[in-house]
């Protein structure tokens, strides 16, 4: 690890480029970052792990985005562990939730709850094609 006097933090490199550089030299290896809440009880189902963006500066300081992982149920049994991603917005001062995807892998946009379809939107769509079993749905069907 690297810290330069520019401030610049650097892992896995001596010249860091931005304020955290991390890299990865070897063929065939990830680079991870992990990030862990050890927060709360196993039967808790409220911890999540959130990576935020903030714009502005001193008193005009704001969440612009984030995203956000997260525990769906119980973590007591190692069976029953599922978890969420989500990314939040803000719009008018107010950040809240447009995109979620569950342990499920459904998909929900302006939806929370995405349950029973794999892609769930609330609100308007726009689109050149929409496919149904291979077949292009015709305006009004």
């Amino acid at each position: 690890m690297r810290i330069k006097s520019d401030g610049n933090v650097g892992i896995g490199t001596t010249s860091p480029a931005h304020l955290l550089d991390v890299r990865q030299a070897t063929d065939g290896e990830a680079v991870v970052m992990n990030l862990e809440n050890t927060s709360g009880g196993a039967s808790s189902t409220n911890e999540t792990t959130n990576i935020r963006f903030i714009m502005g500066d001193g008193s005009a300081r704001q969440d612009a985005a984030s995203i956000v992982v997260g525990k769906e149920g119980d973590y007591n049994s190692v069976g029953a562990r599922s978890g969420f991603l989500s990314i939040r917005t803000t719009n008018a001062n107010t950040i809240s939730e447009k995109m979620r995807v569950t342990a499920a892998g459904n998909v929900g946009i302006g939806s929370t709850n995405p349950s029973t379809y794999k892609l769930e939107v609330n609100g308007t769509i726009n689109a050149t094609e929409i496919r149904v079993n291979g077949s292009v749905l015709s305006p009004g069907t």
